[in-house]
């Protein structure tokens, strides 16, 4: 049949049926898994990662996050992090790193899988490895022994590849320590001039259009806060009964839905005594209120609206939300005083960044920084010596100190005015000092050695990790 195919190739025919047995192939065969790779999350150089051992390491990233916020993650924060996307580099990168390890004949033996395990804490017991504990702990973590063993292996040869890729940046000059010191340890002095609102708030006289103006503007920083006014049981343990006040709640409230009604109930059981509070704020809850669970579960009711049984710091309570005001904007003349101090704040911030703004844009273009000062009345004043290292020492404000190091005596001005504390500067370069890279002792310089020489090993690695990802064969399925 073969001969027959190659004796008449250039039939027509025979090439329809060659045709037909490609299209079979790319519809239905080996051309599906090619274009679309749905059993796959992703596929790195023919390695593909299973849409399972992806959501195990989502999970894992995931549980980290959490651990790091107490054991809950703030809303929003999953799609702030992207974390799919980092699961997919993270995942993507390890690939590469095993086939790059494999490349330059980087191997993991089970001998050295062995080891490590053996010299893993969860999987010991008075201080030697535990067959019994390894296999428990794996159990419970729905993972086999050759399953397990197999993710050492891989990340193994990670490691490996990391540390092999790291010793080509072994060199770290004299050179390169000796002008890391100089940025590290070089000094700056700054001039600056402040700009205070309150030395311009005798500019500011509002008329009343324009109060009532602003004020519209600015309704809701006037609005009230909900408010709620409750009726509701409190019981307290004795001390010779403990059991004894969730007994009484739950009793109570199962009255109270029998009878239809707190008020009913009560006026069956005369020894209920009904507390009530007036209308407050969460922000400003009476001292029953004070209580965590029980202003949660007060601001969580509707008007006419009984609660459950809320455990409380000492006992158990039973809420109904008598009253629910909502918020409202009082009329200018109720709060006019607070409305005029508001606005005089505001004005008078206003004004200071102009004066600074203008102030700024004079000497970028020429005018005389002392003239100018002296001129309008302003103080000049010097900062301390600033570093990159002791910032946090420096009782200074931030904006300056990390504009200080862009400046320089061809750039004595920043490109705009800094903030802080509802204080406005300007200010220019004064002078910089580089320190002598003779003083640097032999155990400091060590310590810079180790430090370029990890920033060495990162930057290779990650050029070495990009190379690779623009020469591979990537596949992203499109659920992700």
């Amino acid at each position: 049949m073969l001969q027959i195919f190659r004796n008449k190739a250039q039939s027509i025919f025979i090439q329809a049926i060659v045709l037909v047995i490609a299209l079979v192939f790319v519809f239905w065969g080996v051309g599906t898994n090619l274009m679309d790779k749905r059993e796959a999350a992703l596929v790195i150089n023919d390695e593909e990662v299973s849409f399972q051992e992806f959501q195990r390491v989502y999970e894992q990233t995931l549980t980290g996050y959490r651990e790091q916020f107490g054991g809950t993650l703030p809303k929003g924060l999953i799609e702030a992090l992207d974390i799919k996307k980092q699961v997919v580099n993270q995942l993507k990168q390890a690939a590469l790193l095993r086939q790059g390890a494999a490349e330059m004949g980087i191997e993991v033996n089970g001998n050295e899988i062995q080891q490590a395990i053996q010299e893993m804490i969860q999987f010991q017991e008075n201080g030697a490895f535990s067959l019994n504990r390894y296999n428990t702990i794996l159990s419970s973590n729905r993972l086999t022994p050759g399953k397990y063993e197999t993710s050492m292996r891989y990340d193994m040869l990670s490691d490996k590849a990391i540390r092999q890729i790291a010793d080509f940046a072994l060199q770290v000059s004299n050179q390169e320590i000796d002008e890391l010191y100089q940025l590290d340890q070089e000094t700056v002095r700054l001039e600056y001039i402040t700009f205070a609102p309150d030395q311009f708030q005798d500019q500011v006289t509002p008329d009343s259009n324009e109060l009532q103006a602003w004020f519209e503007q600015h309704l809701d920083n006037y609005k009230t806060a909900v408010q709620i006014q409750l009726r509701y049981l409190h019981f307290t343990d004795t001390p010779d009964q403990p059991g004894d006040a969730f007994s009484a709640a739950n009793s109570a409230y199962e009255g109270i839905i029998s009878t239809g009604s707190l008020q009913a109930y009560a006026q069956d059981h005369p020894e209920v005594i009904i507390l009530e509070t007036g209308f407050f704020s969460r922000s400003t809850p009476p001292p029953p209120a004070q209580d965590p669970a029980f202003l949660k579960a007060a601001f969580g009711l509707g008007q006419g609206e009984l609660s459950s049984i809320i455990k409380t710091l000492n006992g158990y309570a039973i809420l109904f939300a008598e009253n629910i005001q909502a918020p409202a904007t009082p009329p200018l003349s109720e709060i006019t005083e607070q409305v005029q101090a508001d606005f005089l704040i505001a004005r008078s911030t206003e004004l200071a960044r102009k004066a600074a703004s203008e102030f700024l844009e004079t000497v970028r273009k020429g005018g005389d920084w002392t003239v100018s000062a002296q001129t309008q009345g302003l103080a000049i004043q010097q900062s301390p010596p600033l570093t990159r290292s002791n910032q946090e020492e420096i009782t200074f404000p931030a904006p300056l100190t990390s504009q200080a190091f862009r400046l320089g005596p061809n750039n004595p001005f920043p490109n705009d005015i800094a903030s802080d504390n509802d204080l406005f500067y300007v200010f220019r370069f004064l002078e910089r000092t580089l320190p002598e890279t003779a003083t640097l002792a032999e155990e400091n310089r060590t310590r810079y050695r180790e430090s370029l020489l990890k920033l060495k090993q990162n930057r290779l690695l990650n050029a070495w990790l990009k190379q690779q990802e623009q020469n591979a064969d990537l596949f992203v399925n499109s659920s992700l």
